[in-house]
């Protein structure tokens, strides 16, 4: 995943025991916008910090006079959660026909 941080940066994470155990950086960045990509490991997932990270994560990208966008699936639990906890606005859904 090192490799892949340079691209992705503003990267954010928790550190805990020396190891990240929640990460968010940048899924997608283009001139105008920027995507959240947001990581934690099992055992600590329900701690806040994925949010904390987000709320890191946003203020940065702001600060690069980009807007930070964050999305996830209607089967991810916890990421919709994580929004409803920053009171985000819902703007788009996927449709996918096969």
């Amino acid at each position: 995943m090192f490799e892949e941080l340079e691209w992705r940066q503003p990267c954010f994470a928790i550190i805990e025991d020396g190891n990240a155990v929640s990460i968010c950086c940048c899924a997608r960045k283009s001139t105008i916008a920027a995507e959240a990509s947001v990581e934690t490991l099992y055992g600590y997932k329900g701690k806040g910090y994925g949010t904390e990270n987000v709320i890191a994560w946003a203020i940065e990208v702001k600060k690069e006079k980009l807007k930070p966008l964050y999305s996830t699936a209607w089967d991810i639990f916890s990421s919709q959660s994580i929004a409803e906890k920053l009171g985000l606005q819902k703007y788009g859904v996927d449709l996918h026909l096969s």
